[in-house]
């Protein structure tokens, strides 16, 4: 069979965690065995998502909310929904440095940004920043912004971190290799936040 449009709609949902990494794989096969053929994909993983679309519409309570290339959804991200839906950014509140968003501040530092949406004169802005992205460094550390862990999980390949900033009262979430000294819930702890994270409009 060779049809113009095969729609798979939750196609892996019910499927166990290696049965699906196997599926995944059998779909790219699929995909480049059929060149002439659109494949339509419905999932709420976006793993799988970026694993398999070339172009991914992210939707909200029916309505679109951005389309694009899955790549340029990810890393400039133009909206606070696919921001916080596509890849699980932390949305840190920031302010303006410079008019066209490249430069803002957070607590004491200032950092470089990339404005990657449209943002409305006044609007609130956040840096979208990807759990794995942010750094854990001692609390005195030049540039460190500081935080208290607020709860601690081991993943298997590494710990995921709940941490409060000190500067705004903000929570982010980290995703960081087995660390040396792990520091304990409640213990203060420097963030690091790394230049060129996208800017979107909140709110």
């Amino acid at each position: 069979m060779r049809p113009r449009v095969l729609l798979l709609d939750e196609p892996l949902s019910a499927l166990d965690a290696a049965l699906r990494e196997d599926m995944v794989a059998e779909l790219l096969r699929l995909r480049a065995e059929l060149p002439d053929t659109t494949l339509i994909y419905v999932t709420h993983d976006q793993g799988e998502a970026l694993a398999l679309a070339d172009r991914i519409a992210v939707m909200r309570d029916s309505e679109l909310v951005e389309l694009g290339p899955s790549r340029e959804l990810y890393q400039r991200p133009s909206t606070e929904f696919t921001a916080s839906f596509l890849g699980a950014s932390n949305l840190v509140p920031v302010e303006p440095i410079q008019a066209d968003g490249t430069r803002v501040r957070l607590g004491g530092r200032e950092l470089a940004a990339d404005p990657s949406g449209t943002i409305r004169a006044g609007q609130p802005v956040a840096l979208g920043v990807r759990p794995h992205r942010i750094g854990i460094t001692a609390v005195d550390a030049p540039g460190a912004l500081p935080a208290v862990l607020r709860g601690v999980q081991w993943r298997g390949t590494g710990f995921r971190l709940d941490l409060e900033l000190a500067d705004n009262g903000g929570e982010v979430r980290a995703e960081v290799p087995d660390l040396e000294g792990l520091p304990g819930v409640g213990e203060r702890v420097g963030v690091s936040i790394p230049d060129g994270c996208p800017l979107v409009g909140v709110g």
